[in-house]
């Protein structure tokens, strides 16, 4: 009987000898401390779900401080006592967005197998899967510093394997929706999964599993992932990486932040020198890039009642072209007799920015 999970399918995609080196030889890797912070959290989360669910709450952030610790403390993890601050400020800042429905939840770290063909056999697990009705939402808890934008969340096929694993376990489902919650920024992001794209599932899945049975060189491919690979020192690739920089420890994190902060003052003084060139020569074409001036035209209306009266008087509803622009509507958000109703009618476009920032008293 052969075993494959979505996180296998994965790993082989971004990188077959990586694949090999774990599913195939068992090469024991050392996990790291994003990954023990990453499972710590998801067994916490459990723990504090499984608490609602007994008691029929929705929330209850009383206890997390003690589940926290308790499962911080449970066995050894790696990690030092210095880190539990760290997973304490996570789980309170995913107390501030949680809110647990027991009348809809049906599962729990709930692990799905499903018999694809009568030799080969998928598992998967859901963090907390909810229905009503005929309507499924799966939830899933993401440790990411950085959150993903709404269009590589309604991308991921990762979702889809969710919704489809859903099927088989629960077929009167026929609506779905996949939440992630992004918990150390109290961000969620919701879509609605296809019926039809879910349909085509266990057909992409048997084309990977296809792919990685047929695999015989198992070659790596070096690339972002090996920022993160434990098996990176071994790989047959790092040394016609060509110059490739690896990111593998803090070491390397500080060294490559150090010579960022050289290189982006380097790039901004050649940047300037030739925007000043250009400025009296014009646009300079070199390595497929044309360097130049572009103009961006760009229009604002200032009188948006008189805008309403014009748009009124072609026959269109004005309130399809307005916005409210959430910048200048933030001050709001302080008047307690105000925000809750804005609430009601907000959309979250909370989003992170990998950059750099300067430091002031030793933090960000």
């Amino acid at each position: 009987m052969r075993h494959y999970s979505y996180t296998r399918l994965g790993l082989f995609e971004i990188c077959p000898r990586a694949y090999k080196l774990k599913y195939i030889d068992r090469v024991p890797e050392a996990p790291s401390d994003a990954l023990i912070i990453g499972r710590l959290v998801h067994e916490i989360i459990a723990e504090y779900d499984r608490h609602l669910l007994a008691n029929n709450l929705e929330t209850d952030i009383t206890v997390l401080p003690e589940i926290t610790h308790r499962v911080f403390y449970r066995e050894p993890n790696q990690l030092g006592s210095n880190r539990l601050p760290e997973i304490e400020a996570i789980m309170e800042t995913f107390a501030q967005s949680h809110i647990f429905h027991p009348a809809l939840t049906v599962g729990i770290e709930e692990q799905i197998k499903i018999q694809l063909t009568p030799d080969i056999t998928f598992w998967g697990v859901l963090d907390l899967l909810e229905i009503d009705g005929t309507t499924a939402t799966i939830v899933d808890y993401k440790t990411d510093w950085a959150v993903r934008s709404q269009a590589e969340v309604e991308k991921d096929f990762q979702l889809q394997v969710y919704a489809w694993a859903v099927t088989k376990e629960y077929p009167q489902v026929d609506t779905f929706k996949a939440r992630l919650e992004f918990v150390r920024h109290a961000v969620i992001r919701e879509v609605e999964i296809d019926a039809a794209a879910v349909a085509k599932t266990e057909a992409k899945l048997l084309g990977l599993i296809d792919q990685v049975e047929k695999e015989c060189e198992f070659a790596p491919r070096p690339g972002a992932g090996c920022s993160w690979c434990s098996y990176v020192e071994m790989c047959p690739a790092l040394k016609n990486l060509n110059g490739q920089i690896i990111c593998k420890s803090q070491e390397d994190a500080v060294r490559i932040a150090g010579e960022l902060a050289l290189l982006e003052k380097q790039v901004a003084d050649r940047k300037e020198a030739l925007k000043q060139w250009c400025t009296v020569n014009g646009m300079v074409e070199a390595n497929g890039l044309a360097w130049g001036f572009y103009p961006t035209i760009s229009k604002s209306i200032e009188d948006p009642r008189r805008f309403a009266e014009i748009v009124s008087g072609l026959g269109d509803d004005p309130y399809n072209y307005l916005t409210v622009d959430g910048r200048k509507a933030k001050k709001l958000w302080n008047k307690p007799e105000v925000a809750a109703a804005l609430e009601a009618i907000s959309v979250d476009k909370s989003y992170t920015t990998f950059t750099s920032r300067k430091l002031k008293g030793g933090e960000v």
